[in-house]
């Protein structure tokens, strides 16, 4: 993050790594973790769910979005 605000970037780039970027990145990284968390306490049941919840919830939220906008 300090390269990408130190870099002599223009703005729209600057925010479009930093909060697309970086923050997309930790977020999925936040998901990953917490499903490796939910495996090793061996919560199936919960991680199951989590992952469908997330993965088939969000493909089908963004082809709605897509619908809509159409």
């Amino acid at each position: 993050m300090g390269l990408i605000i130190g870099g002599q970037f223009g703005n729209t780039i600057s925010l479009g790594l930093g909060t697309g970027f970086m923050g997309a990145f930790t977020t999925f990284s936040t998901f990953k973790l917490e499903n490796i968390q939910l495996h090793l306490e061996k919560k199936w049941p919960i991680m199951v769910t989590y992952l469908a919840i997330s993965y088939i919830g969000g493909i089908l939220l963004a082809f709605l979005g897509m619908v809509i906008v159409m």
